[in-house]
């Protein structure tokens, strides 16, 4: 056994002096987190618990995570009491697993009763409780894994235990024995020191045995196993095709060692194809394979093909699960880094040698069918269109499903779906698709709102200020009254549009938001990991104390003294790129940290896609229209805006120059029954597309209660003068599903409401119009006639 333990140290510590141990420094990182915010006695304890687990990462059983996330949102004070058994020293392990569950079942119990569900357990493992154990105290804990435990056995050629609760105690045995053999070797202490965080305060001996056993009994054997499956899957394959005639020819043959790497590159008889060359490929990487795709060609030929390619993997169910991967560069497809790919994925296979055969013949057979299946629509395609491809930008146009109005409001009386189709509006322009259906128009909007969308209400006090730009009263630098510069939610918004365009236009230039690279900046401080960010200079450092809405604290090296800097400054010189902005005592101080954020701001990516943008105004007839919008009122026409005809830019009132994007769409909504659209016509018509949202009788998959009542309500309002723009939408009468429409209570308590603001409270003519419809209302208060 000793030499075995030896065996494995020497390992590790030759793959730690080649390849470092970087992806495993989360563990270490993970206790020291949790020693800095657990605290048993806290008020909010499910608050405390999250924030301690924030970096649990996949060192925690998902479903006991999920668990006891569950518990902690609606019985906190059960977890907090089983996190006391679980992290209790008396007993031993077996004990504490075996308590831990009896409380856990007890508990899940409840937990159904209030979720009322009886779809999920705790499923508290001895993996779960030996984490929590080893983030409470790590010297006197294993951290335990069921394949690490596993792989450990087979490796000393023992029998592995059976029954939970002794399989930790079995682990811990062997570890026992690993640690003494650890604190031994003076060098392996000093290889593991190097990269074990400074401000990790505890022994490591326990971590560093499981990262032994699991780097070198589960990484690195799992990569040598499929190296070797691989590269018998790709001889195997070759020698098939070959031995078979079959017409897929044989281009390359990649003989490579890495794990992820190419398998096959087959080329199909070119001479029939109207394209230089179509590269097929099958690689495997991560248990999964994948089929790629890459024509070479003219760009609109290789834009077609992508086309192609999507449209047949959606289409054809037989390979509705099959992978692919479109290869869309304007350089060689060896290139694997300027290839944009459009993957759809599936788990094809656990890569294990017992099943070998069985692997190999469904990756050929697959493979036969995708070339028989595929080809032919392909050389169609290509056939039809030969000599007669668009050009890329012509193509990309022609491709563009959906070009609404950049202009648009939405108008009509109340309860016509004017702000339930803003949602849909905005989800198809982000979309770039003429038809989408409203769940999946809700997920998107929600996903982009605050980023690709915003949603304002406009209201009588809104003003140019809370639109655009304006002056905010300041305190926070230098405890002074200031006031500072402070844009709008049109001038945000049309600010990173404007920026998504210039990096689509010149992606050698693009980086990432201010405001993400500067939070992942500061997070180690904001989450307490901190007391103060030490920024280096050319010959000492600054430190970063706090860290405000408006400014930044630090103190230099020598002194107490606080400084502050101007976070809108710095936002300033990130997005131009230059540290001129400023000049004077602080610009030293300034310099650094824009050298931080500008080299983690650069994108990894080699293009950037225009997207676009949606600003939706509800209720944009209750603002003063001229002065909210000021000067824009002219720049958000169409040919106005940053790629018209006639781009114009202003002069804001803090001098900056501003132009509207021509990425940035502009959704309003309008009640007519609130104010006339007559007024807002000399402002706005000429701006915006005026779509008019009536009430409907008839809607395609839903249902409206009472369509004839509804009909004949409106007919009977619009006849007493008071048109169109005051009848009653549909909304009012239409529920969802789960729901039973309730026709008095909608006719009292909503629309009696609304017609008597309709006709100023005059009873009689609302008791009129109701009764000509076929509801019979009583006097004062009125409400529908309940029948004897």
């Amino acid at each position: 056994m000793e030499e075995k333990v030896n065996q494995l140290i020497s390992e590790y510590k030759s793959l730690i002096l080649a390849n470092g141990n970087a992806e495993e420094i989360y563990k270490w990182d993970a206790i020291t987190h949790f020693q800095k915010h657990w605290d048993i006695e806290a008020v909010d304890f499910y608050e405390m618990f999250k924030q301690a687990l924030a970096k649990r990462d996949n060192l925690m059983f998902q479903h006991s995570f999920s668990f006891l996330n569950k518990l902690g949102n609606y019985l906190p004070e059960n977890l907090r009491k089983l996190c006391e058994i679980i992290l209790q020293k008396k007993s031993s392990f077996k004990d504490i697993y075996e308590e831990a569950r009896v409380t856990a079942d007890s508990y899940l119990i409840e937990l159904k009763n209030i979720l009322n569900t009886d779809n999920f357990n705790h499923q508290l493992d001895e993996r779960t409780i030996s984490f929590l154990r080893v983030m409470h105290d790590p010297e006197a804990n294993y951290l335990y894994k069921a394949s690490v435990y596993e792989a450990l056995c087979e490796f000393l050629d023992l029998t592995s235990r059976n029954v939970p609760g002794e399989k930790y105690a079995h682990f811990s045995e062997l570890g026992s024995y690993f640690e003494t053999a650890i604190e031994k070797d003076k060098a392996l202490i000093e290889i593991c020191q190097a990269y074990i965080p400074k401000d990790f305060k505890f022994n490591s001996s326990k971590l560093i045995f499981q990262d032994i056993v699991y780097n070198i009994l589960i990484v690195e054997k799992s990569k040598n196993d499929q190296k070797a499956f691989l590269s018998r899957l790709a001889t195997d394959l070759k020698e098939e095709l070959e031995n078979e005639n079959h017409p897929l020819l044989s281009h390359e043959w990649l003989d490579n060692n890495s794990f992820s790497f190419r398998q096959i590159s087959i080329v199909p008889d070119t001479a029939i194809i109207p394209i230089q060359q179509l590269h097929y490929e099958i690689y495997i990487s991560n248990n999964r394979i994948f089929v790629e795709i890459h024509p070479e060609g003219t760009k609109e030929q290789k834009i077609a093909v992508k086309d192609l390619i999507n449209n047949f993997g959606k289409t054809n169910n037989k390979y509705k699960l099959a992978s692919w991967r479109a290869g869309l560069s304007d350089k060689s497809f060896e290139n694997k880094e300027h290839n944009k790919i459009v993957p759809l994925q599936k788990f094809l296979f656990d890569l294990n040698p017992k099943k070998y055969n069985a692997i190999k013949d469904d990756i050929l057979n697959q493979f036969k069918e995708l070339y028989h299946d595929f080809n032919k629509p392909l050389m169609d395609f290509l056939d039809k269109n030969k000599g007669g491809m668009k050009s890329n930008k012509a193509y990309n146009e022609s491709i563009s499903e959906y070009l609404p109005a950049i202009n648009q409001i939405l108008y009509g009386p109340p309860g016509t779906g004017k702000t339930y189709n803003t949602i849909l509006e905005a989800a198809k322009i982000i979309e770039q698709k003429e038809s989408l259906e409203y769940p999946e128009a809700l997920k998107v909007f929600n996903k982009h709102l605050g980023n690709r969308i915003e949603f304002i209400t406009f209201h009588q006090n809104y003003s140019y200020e809370d639109f655009i730009q304006g002056l905010r009263p300041d305190t926070e630098l230098g405890g002074e009254l200031s006031f500072v510069k402070s844009d709008g939610v049109f001038k945000r918004i049309a600010d990173r549009a404007l920026k998504n365009l210039k990096d689509s236009e010149n992606p050698e230039s693009a980086k990432r938001q201010f405001e993400d690279v500067f939070l992942e900046l500061i997070k180690p401080l904001n989450d307490g990991e901190l007391e103060e960010l030490e920024i280096e200079m050319k010959k000492t450092s600054f430190y970063i104390t706090e860290v405000g809405e408006k400014s930044i604290e630090f103190r230099k090296n020598q002194g107490d003294s606080k400084h502050t800097l101007s976070i809108n400054t710095l936002r300033k010189m990130y997005d131009s790129g230059v540290n001129t902005i400023i000049l004077g005592g602080l610009q030293p101080y300034y310099n650094p940290i824009l050298s931080l954020l500008l080299h983690r701001g650069k994108r990894n990516v080699q293009t950037v896609a225009k997207q676009n943008y949606v600003i939706i105004i509800d209720e944009i007839n209750r603002a003063n229209i001229s002065r909210v919008f000021g000067e824009l009122i002219t720049l958000i026409e169409k040919d106005k805006r940053s790629h018209g005809k006639i781009p114009l830019t202003a002069t804001l009132p803090s001098g900056e120059r501003f132009i509207v994007p021509s990425n940035l769409y502009i959704i309003g909504t309008m009640n007519t029954a609130d104010k006339s659209i007559a007024l807002l016509d000399i402002a706005l018509r000429r701006r915006f597309e005026f779509k008019a949202m009536y009430p409907k009788y008839e809607i395609t998959g839903k249902t409206i209660q009472e369509v004839g009542f509804l009909k004949s309500l409106n007919d009977f309002i619009v006849k007493s003068g008071k048109g169109h723009d005051f009848t009653i939408g549909h909304a009012y009468f239409m529920c969802d599903e789960d729901e039973t429409f309730d026709f008095d209570s909608t006719i009292n308590n909503k629309v009696i409401p609304l017609m008597l603001e309709y006709y100023m409270n005059d009873e009689n003519e609302v008791i009129q119009i109701l009764k000509d419809a076929g509801v019979a209302v009583g006097k004062w208060p009125l409400e529908v006639l309940l029948n004897d």
